[in-house]
């Protein structure tokens, strides 16, 4: 089992879950399937790259995996693009990167969200501090480049906001902008919403309104006509207990509701949907002095958290992955500042 310890490794080291099997695929290694399986090593950053702020894409029908978003040697912004391919026994390289059909380099978005589950990313700061507004959509073209649009969007320039896509028949492909760190980096309550013709085409206008409190670094969790915005951090960096829920209605305005609040404020934590319980976990992060050690759980229909464990160490900026047999393995992070290697 992968389940054992994290291995401890140099900074620039990645590893993978290798799958108990001979014949492992790299849907074994992402999905952490194939049965018992163990820690090996994965491939090394090339020199002069640091991918702390980095964001890892990978395109299961090319069977590449991409990071972007990079800083340099020297800790300033990198446009270049790494590619490791295949994805098992590969090594990292400098990709080609084509953006609005000319050649690179990356367009840095240093903390910008994505809708979930896709490649569409808005909002960042990019390598001179400037906060951005605008919309990224990132495809693989061959497993060796990454092709990129960009698009004005319109947008309110917010880093670590979230970035989510609302659907029902009567309102189709509404997508919303919310919260993050403004220009001066104090979080903001500001959400913008509209269809698929304002992001991408420019034409209409964006519709806003504001949250009760800032929000920013939070969790968010989409549920078809509504999102779920969870924790994070509020004006002046306190960590947060609140939760925002935002239903889209039919006339495709929307509507804000106060979401049961958890028991612990949390930032840093993570979120992990679990879709055959119709419910949502969240693990960790930083806040009251017992938030690093607990986890809590709730119903999407529930009315309150109720406790879910607690970890036998407390973490905070690790990351969590649902397995298929519906366990979750917690991965690295930090600890009172110090990295950890366990699992």
């Amino acid at each position: 089992s992968c389940l054992d310890a994290f291995p401890q490794g140099a900074a620039n080291d990645a590893v993978l879950c290798q799958a108990g099997t001979n014949d492992v695929t790299p849907r074994d290694i992402v999905n952490g399937s194939g049965g018992a399986g163990h820690w090996v090593p994965g491939p090394r950053l090339p020199p002069g790259y640091q991918a702390g702020d980095a964001n890892v894409m990978y395109f299961e029908d090319s069977d590449a995996l991409f990071l972007v978003n990079l800083r340099n040697g020297a800790g300033g912004a990198s446009g270049d693009v790494l590619v490791t391919h295949p994805l098992v026994g590969g090594q990292f390289s400098v990709a080609s990167v084509v953006v609005n059909d000319v050649a690179g380099p990356f367009p840095v978005h240093y903390g910008f969200a994505r809708v979930a589950g896709d490649y569409l990313a808005a909002g960042g700061v990019d390598g001179g501090g400037a906060v951005l507004g605008d919309l990224l959509s990132m495809y693989a073209m061959s497993p060796e480049e990454l092709h990129v649009s960009t698009y004005p969007a319109g947008l309110t320039g917010r880093s670590h906001a979230s970035f989510h896509l609302l659907d029902r028949p009567e309102a189709p492909w509404r997508y919303l902008f919310a919260g993050g760190l403004d220009a001066g980096g104090a979080a903001t309550s500001l959400v913008e919403w509209g269809d698929s013709q304002v992001f991408f085409n420019g034409t209409g206008s964006l519709d806003s309104f504001n949250l009760p409190a800032p929000r920013a670094r939070h969790e968010t969790v989409d549920l078809g006509d509504s999102s779920w915005l969870i924790g994070g951090e509020g004006a002046g960096g306190p960590a947060l207990a609140t939760v925002d829920r935002l239903l889209l209605n039919a006339d495709t305005t929307l509507t804000r509701v106060d979401g049961p609040p958890l028991a612990h404020a949390r930032v840093g934590f993570t979120l992990t949907p679990l879709p055959d319980t119709e419910e949502i976990l969240v693990i960790g992060g930083r806040g009251d002095a017992d938030s690093p050690l607990s986890a809590e759980i709730i119903r999407i229909d529930g009315t309150a958290w109720q406790p879910a464990g607690r970890l036998a160490q407390g973490r905070e900026a690790h990351s969590a992955t649902l397995l298929p047999d519906g366990r979750v393995v917690v991965i690295g992070g930090f600890s009172d500042g110090e990295a950890l290697a366990t699992t």
